[in-house]
């Protein structure tokens, strides 16, 4: 029988131990997830724990050194010793981000351990030796089966009081401003979305050389210009699967410089704008924005990458380009691409709701829009779509009339012809976000400004128009 390795996280388990360390009022926001020392996975992690444990229960206060006083030392011998090992831990404390997220994530694992030990109690109560009949197996793993499920249940109900308070606490602290959430770097999204909102699975969808990487990889700048200037600590996670990092920067420095991107990228910039990229460049660097250019990556893959990213640098929003280049279990076989995506899509969503924060997924849709006459997508066009539509809190379409006009030009000279043109430059500059599903708000489109030579997108006003004709 293939040996199970049991699931923890050692980096996660020394931020929250730290946490309690720099503020022991941390106690009281996740007493009720860490529920016994069992919820940390190593031995030395236990002991701290417990002892820390008997500490707040007699309300005293638990420093590096009145704690290195009641720990066993044998449990830290490879480490100096144990005042030595608690050093370590208030050295390596990064910040209170997401406390009770992260406390959550030991005591889901912690479960996990528990199912898997289980799991190979049944294995050994079978054994025909053993002389256990069905019946009797089948009870003792009820028994604790129900247990663990008591322990997982514990904090996920809350009376109809609880949850009152809650929201009216929020609708008091709430500013009467159009955003609710995180900015989506655009007016008329904003008036329509109220902005990306925490715990919410974005899925931005549209066919070929619409622009849905140029769309979030300027949402991205806006979202990241956006928390640096509130000051709030927050950064934006970027996961590109089909680009290269450094292909994803060049995009951005030739939005921010308003710059043609194919002569950026063949090197043919005027003098001035070079040096205008080199400017923009150092304002870029600046920016709470992180980049991750692995491919490949499964689900659990990228839980683990934004877990650690909040840690380490509070994430406030992730973009991942794009959906259906995710695996959901390197090891599992699916009987169909459309079932493996449902996967992702679930895992996405449950990321989202567990950390708290907003995810934009770009997803393909379908060449049956191609098919028909009028090529404005529908929710039946996202491709292997599986549950895209169900798990999805809202999705945008992006749609530009101009690509799909471009391709039947009349012949010059005629009237047609001069129609055609007239049109063209109409709707050159223009793209529509199409809303076409909103869980807790209205359906509807707004109208971009779009640069497809520099793939800058910005509100749409005269001004825009007026210059680009």
């Amino acid at each position: 029988m293939e040996e199970i390795t049991l699931p923890y996280s050692e980096e996660i388990e020394k931020y929250v131990l730290s946490a309690l360390l720099a503020d022991n009022d941390v106690f009281g926001k996740i007493e009720d997830i860490l529920i016994h020392k069992g919820v940390f996975f190593f031995e030395q992690h236990q002991v701290i724990f417990s002892s820390m444990l008997n500490f707040f229960k007699k309300e005293r206060v638990v420093t590096v050194q009145t704690l290195s006083q009641v720990l066993d030392q044998e449990y830290f011998v490879s480490y100096g010793n144990a005042e030595q090992y608690l050093l370590s831990l208030e050295k390596s404390f990064i910040g209170f981000i997401k406390i009770e997220e992260h406390a959550r994530y030991l005591a889901e694992l912690y479960l996990k351990r528990e199912i898997v030990k289980l799991a190979q109690d049944m294995v050994f109560l079978s054994d025909i030796s053993k002389g256990n009949s069905v019946q009797d197996i089948i009870e003792n793993v009820e028994q604790k089966l129900s247990a663990i499920s008591q322990t997982s249940v514990k904090e996920s109900c809350a009376s109809i009081k609880e949850v009152m308070e809650v929201s009216i606490d929020s609708l008091k602290h709430r500013k009467s401003e159009v955003v609710s959430g995180v900015v989506t770097g655009f007016t008329e999204l904003n008036n329509l979305t109220g902005g990306f909102q925490t715990s919410d699975l974005i899925v931005v969808a549209g066919r070929p050389s619409m622009g849905k990487t140029a769309l979030v990889v300027n949402q991205s700048l806006y979202v990241a210009e956006d928390f640096k200037k509130s000051e709030n600590g927050k950064s934006v996670l970027f996961f590109s699967l089909e680009m290269s990092a450094e292909q994803i920067a060049n995009r951005m420095l030739s939005i921010k410089a308003q710059v043609n991107s194919f002569r950026m990228r063949t090197g043919k910039l005027s003098k001035e704008e070079q040096i205008n990229v080199l400017k923009v460049s150092g304002e870029l660097s600046e920016l709470p924005l992180f980049i991750d250019d692995t491919p490949n990556l499964s689900i659990f893959q990228v839980r683990s990458k934004i877990r650690h990213q909040c840690m380490k640098n509070n994430v406030g929003i992730v973009f991942i380009d794009y959906l259906q280049l995710l695996n959901s279990n390197h090891s599992k076989r699916y009987d169909s691409r459309v079932q493996e995506v449902s996967e992702i899509t679930k895992g996405l969503k449950q990321i989202a709701k567990e950390i708290n924060i907003p995810i934009v997924a770009l997803s393909q849709l379908s060449r049956s829009v191609e098919q028909r006459e009028d090529k404005k997508p529908q929710l039946s066009d996202l491709r292997e779509s599986g549950s895209i539509e169900q798990d999805a809190d809202l999705v945008m379409f992006i749609y530009r009339e101009a690509y799909y006009l471009m391709r039947t030009q009349p012949k010059a000279g005629t009237e047609a012809h001069d129609i055609w043109v007239k049109k063209m430059s109409d709707i050159d500059k223009k793209s529509e976000i199409i809303i076409a599903k909103q869980r807790n708000g209205p359906i509807g489109s707004v109208n971009l400004f779009f640069d497809s030579n520099s793939t800058l997108f910005r509100d749409l006003d005269s001004q825009h128009i007026e210059e680009s004709v």
